[in-house]
């Protein structure tokens, strides 16, 4: 079992090893890498970020909005996307997607939460500590944690999104 969790982890960082190399070197944009079970890992650059794919399904990362990032049902604080992750596998899916806002962590709470119970949301829990604070919404569509983490110069507003029944 942790041989298994070892060789998951090793073959993870030589592929964004391997993806950054590609993307220094301006080679192809697209590269395969052995997943450690017999089978391999393709791992592509294109302008939407770096994406691993294997049989199982795909995570794309990137410094922008998903493509497929459902705007219309997950309305997001105004800020810079800092940090973006979309899967996909087989019976789900999801994202994480951090912003970054100049509001202090108590505006930037309040104003996320009231943009999703705007959309049709329920707050269904909520914790609070020194630098960081999490809320929990549903709607009929999605559940959304809502983390707001204060930096000093304003906070960071991440957003884990999955599909309801996934």
């Amino acid at each position: 079992m942790r041989s298994s969790v070892i060789r998951r982890a090793a073959v993870l960082s030589s592929a964004v090893v391997l993806s950054l190399g590609v993307a220094a070197c301006g080679g192809s944009d697209s590269i395969s890498v052995p997943d450690g079970k017999g089978g391999s890992v393709a791992v592509d650059q294109s302008d939407d970020g770096v994406t691993l794919d294997t049989e199982g399904g795909s995570v794309t990362s990137s410094t922008k909005l998903p493509k497929d990032f459902p705007t219309d049902k997950v309305p997001l604080i105004d800020g810079d996307v800092v940090s973006s992750v979309s899967t996909t596998q087989t019976g789900g899916g999801g994202f994480n997607v951090v912003v970054s806002s100049s509001k202090s962590s108590t505006d930037a709470l309040d104003e996320a939460v009231s943009l999703l119970t705007d959309a049709g949301y329920e707050k269904s829990g909520a914790f609070a500590e020194s630098t960081s604070t999490i809320a929990g919404l549903k709607s009929a569509d999605y559940s959304v944690l809502v983390q707001i983490v204060d930096i000093g110069k304003g906070t960071t507003v991440s957003y884990t999104v999955a599909p309801n029944g996934s």
